[in-house]
This record gives structure tokens, sequence and C-alpha cells, in this order.
């Protein structure tokens, strides 16, 4: 991903100081949809896997894996057709934002063209590693709250979930609060004005996502 943003910044780099402007149409989205997918193939299959051989363990039913990783495989590839443009379409969005604010920024400071062009190219190295990480964290993050879920769902275990955030100075104000809090496995959380389906939920607000490091604990009453 370090790689392929770097490249992306790289392009509408050469765009604006040819063009004086960014065309988003040209950044390949498919590299980067490639590279996210296969983030969360492999963290779900992880995650999905250890879930559903525990419930094995545990209720005596080993026999069944193999058909519930069929139907979590299943239920994954309509996971990723549902999320993959929209995760995308974000990760271009931002590239092009970051670099749109930084040309405003260099023109504010009436620097032209060239010297902008420079000055972006020299921070392509740091900005890409610092987003890499970030939407590794992210993405990946995601992939496994979603492979808890979607397997115990499919396993038909009674469970009740736990919200449990990390204790530590990083922890946003409002995991902060939802920590120890208990629903059913259908039940969102409630995290500040937001309702999560599982920590790291897509469909949440991003200040309630990026870079999220909670868990849900699944629970046999």
């Amino acid at each position: 991903m370090r790689v392929a943003l770097a490249q992306d910044y790289a392009s509408l780099v050469d765009q604006y100081e040819r063009f004086g402007g960014f065309d988003a149409g040209t950044l390949d989205r498919n590299r980067s949809g490639r590279i996210i997918l296969a983030g969360w193939e492999q963290t779900a299959s992880v995650f999905g896997q250890r879930f559903i051989d525990q419930v094995g363990k545990r209720h005596g039913s080993m026999e069944r894996k193999d058909l519930l990783m069929d139907i979590f495989r299943a239920a994954f590839a309509d996971f990723a057709r549902r999320w993959i443009a929209t995760k995308v379409t974000q990760v271009t969005n931002t590239t092009i934002d970051q670099i749109r604010a930084m040309v405003m920024r260099g023109e504010a400071e009436g620097m032209g063209v060239p010297e902008i062009g420079k000055a972006i190219r020299e921070r392509i190295p740091a900005f890409s590693a610092l987003r890499a990480n970030t939407i590794a964290r992210t993405e990946t993050h995601m992939a496994a709250g979603w492979a808890n879920q979607k397997s115990a769902e499919i396993s038909d275990i009674e469970v009740i979930r736990e919200w449990c955030s990390a204790e530590d100075s990083r922890t946003r104000p409002d995991h902060h609060s939802a920590d120890g809090q208990k629903v059913g496995l259908n039940e969102p959380f409630r995290v500040g004005g937001s309702r999560l389906e599982y920590p790291g939920d897509p469909s949440g607000p991003p200040e309630q996502v990026i870079n999220c490091r909670c868990q849900a604990l699944y629970i046999e009453p």
C-alpha cells in the first residue's frame, strides 16, 4: 500500500506540474482495490477459522466446520462486493484532497509550480508510509471484527457481546466510555452518537473507526 500511495501521489504531482490540475480517473483504483481486498481476505480467513474452530471444540460439532467455513467464505464474498468500491473511493479521495491542500498552501505562500511540485515530492515518502500504516491498521481491524461477528452469526450459538477498549492514553473518549458495554449478538453497540455493529464497522463514521483498537468479546451466558 505504501508503494501504491507513493505512485498515486507522484502521478497527481505530475498532473499538477503539467496541466495545473488533477484527474482522479487516471489513478489505478484496481491496484488499491486488490491490495485492500487481499488484506481483508487473509485477515477474515484467519479470524473466521479461529472462531469456528473454537465453537467446534466447545460444542462438539467439529464435523460442521467445513460447512460453516463454506458459508463464511460466501458471506465474505458478499461483504467484499458491498464495500470494496467504497473503500477504494475513500482512499483515492483522501489522496487527492491531501495533494490539493498542499498545493493551496504553497500557492498561498507565493510559491510557483516548480517549487510546490518539489516540496510535495520531498514529502511523498513520509506521507505514503503514514497513510499506508493507517489504512493497514484500519482495514485489518475491520476485517477481523467482521469475521468474528459473521462467524458467531452462522455458528448459531447463544452469546452476548462486550465492548473492550484499549485502555491507554490513545483511546478515544467515546471508546473508553463504551468499555464494558454489553449487547446481544444482533444489537448494535452505542459509541458516542453512533451505532456500530462491531469495532471497526465500516458503516460507522471515520472518527469512530479509523485506527480503532477495540475488540468485541463474544461471551456465552
